[in-house]
């Protein structure tokens, strides 16, 4: 079976939290110390978290997960070593919604657990698709179906990293749920091979 080194390099984007870090497990505990609330991964944003500790707390409990716990939060299984084997041949991006004061600790917890990455750009709580597009990404990991699906339609491939929250998600037919990181180094292999998602 051919490498990835006898394949063409692209230029891959990945999203951080929920996708390299995992920003859900900070979110829970976070609530579980600040709070004395027990969240399950679905309570950690959006309505469903709203419902359950109000929007002050969400917007507390995210801020937390996305300023000074991303430090020491944990990489998602497997994400350190697929970045360390995807760098081998190909060039990656963080490419992020975070805003411009969150970003700095994301970039701080780059720097020292996935150095590999060659850069981290974020779009202040907007759309990826710019920043997709000056980058040059060919193939984007995230874990946000809406995302990925913006950046279908203006034909850019995608990968969804498969979540509690996202699962029932509809799904563009440029973009391929992966279940691992594992899954998604593999299927770089055959993207970069000359096959479409």
């Amino acid at each position: 079976m051919p490498s990835m080194r006898d394949h063409a390099r692209m230029r891959i984007g990945l999203d951080f939290d929920g996708t390299i870090v995992d920003t859900t497990t900070a979110k829970i505990r976070f609530a579980r110390e600040a709070f004395g609330v027990e969240l399950s991964a679905l309570e950690t944003w959006g309505a469903i978290g709203r419902a359950r500790i109000g929007e002050a707390r969400l917007m507390e409990m995210v801020r937390a997960a996305h300023e000074e716990l991303t430090v020491s939060a944990p990489s998602m299984p497997g994400a350190r070593a697929g970045i360390v084997r995807l760098a081998r041949d190909h060039e990656l991006f963080v490419v992020t919604a975070r805003s411009a004061v969150e970003v700095s600790w994301a970039e701080r917890w780059v720097a020292e657990h996935a150095p590999a990455i060659s850069g981290v750009v974020h779009t202040d709580r907007g759309p990826k698709l710019d920043a997709c597009r000056e980058l040059g990404i060919e193939l984007m990991l995230d874990d946000i179906p809406s995302v990925l699906h913006e950046l279908a339609e203006a034909g850019v491939d995608g990968a969804l990293i498969e979540a509690e929250y996202n699962r029932d998600a509809l799904r563009h037919d440029r973009v391929r749920a992966v279940r691992h990181w594992r899954d998604f180094v593999a299927l770089c292999t055959t993207h970069t091979s000359g096959e479409r998602v």
